[in-house]
């Protein structure tokens, strides 16, 4: 089997995988499992592997101790489920889906990049292979008409669905798609018990996201206000102002390499960064990463292609002086300043491009 090496799987495209992989989920059953490898700088470390729940509780499956070289081996005493899964090395660990069918797996990789999923893993079955090769493409930035397009013209729609519909929830204007992905697995998974469980998850989530962008009250700031100032070093150390945009329409966007919902926003930034750029309109980036955490940070900026100017961060994570004078609780979070450097909108992921053109 191939060896592939794969980066983030969001938790909701993780939970598709396994609710979707099979039209018969009910009496799979699955194997008893071997997981073995090597962690450079791993020796001595306890190694495990936990069952996720779709809320993110974790349950102990099996667990060893690497010797002294970072060498490890572990077998479950139990069938091991088509479920989602983490593999942890002592305080690190890093979520994938199992089929139920694996029996062999073999992780290699280092304890210090283990939670980035830096690591090479061989042995799963080769649907899993595809599902996470196609996951690959969509981290490479297919734009989000080309997934949408995938999703609907591939004949395996299963892999398709499990693989696009995580990257398609970035944000509100993603609600018809997503509900169209939903229909469609309620249509081809017609009485498996995990249907109705994404259904109620998906609910909750665009409640919350509702409410995140029609409650302004949740934040220290109002509309009609001026902005209150931000000064941080920019990745160069260089201090960048808020005041210093005054003059153009003003997009203030908190977010962080590590949000998942902040990286799949940002392709739609980006597009609206470009038409309008010549406009008068700009993007004033504030990061809420955390201390030791600035490679990443930067990272995140050319990756995800954020070519404005403005990116600031005091590495702080949610103790950041700007997230506490703005309020922030949970990111992305957005506000939209005219060129007097007054807000005029909170959160308009759902309209912001008619309230950039409003200003402009």
């Amino acid at each position: 089997m191939k060896l592939l090496k794969y980066g983030l799987l969001a938790s909701l495209g993780l939970f598709f995988i396994w609710a979707c992989n099979s039209t018969d989920q009910s009496t799979t059953d699955g194997e008893r499992l071997t997981i073995s490898g090597k962690i450079i700088d791993g020796a001595n470390k306890p190694v495990a592997l936990y069952r996720i729940s779709l809320k993110g509780q974790k349950a102990l499956v099996m667990s060893t101790q690497a010797d002294q070289r970072g060498n490890f081996s572990m077998t479950s005493e139990e069938p091991i489920p088509q479920a989602i899964y983490q593999f942890s090395v002592a305080n690190k660990g890093a979520s994938f889906v199992l089929t139920g069918e694996d029996t062999d797996i073999k992780i290699n990789g280092k304890f210090s990049t283990i939670d980035q999923y830096d690591f090479e893993l061989s042995g799963s079955k080769e649907t899993g292979l595809q599902i996470i090769a196609f996951y690959n493409m969509v981290n490479d930035k297919w734009p989000k008409s080309e997934i949408v397009r995938y999703m609907n013209e591939t004949e395996n729609s299963l892999i398709a669905i499990q693989t696009g519909v995580s990257f398609l929830m970035g944000s509100p204007e993603d609600y018809a798609d997503v509900r169209k992905i939903v229909n469609k697995v309620d249509a081809d998974l017609r009485g498996s018990p995990y249907v109705s469980e994404f259904k109620e998850f998906v609910a909750f989530y665009d409640a919350k996201l509702k409410e995140s962008t029609n409650n302004s009250s949740q934040y220290a700031v109002q509309l009609g206000q001026p902005a209150p100032e931000i000064a941080l070093p920019n990745p160069d150390g260089e201090i960048m102002r808020l005041s210093d945009l005054k003059g153009k329409v003003v997009l203030l966007d908190f977010w962080a390499s590590w949000c998942g919902p902040c990286r799949r926003a940002n392709p739609h930034v980006v597009k609206l960064y470009e038409k309008y750029k010549d406009d008068g309109f700009t993007v004033f980036s504030v990061s809420l990463d955390r201390n030791g955490q600035k490679e990443r940070w930067v990272n995140a900026i050319k990756q995800d292609g954020l070519a404005w100017e403005s990116h600031v961060s005091d590495l702080k994570y949610w103790q950041s002086e700007p997230a506490r004078r703005y309020g922030i609780t949970a990111i992305p979070a957005t506000f939209l300043l005219d060129r007097e450097g007054k807000i005029q909108a909170l959160n308009p992921r759902a309209n912001m491009e008619e309230e950039i053109q409003k200003l402009l």
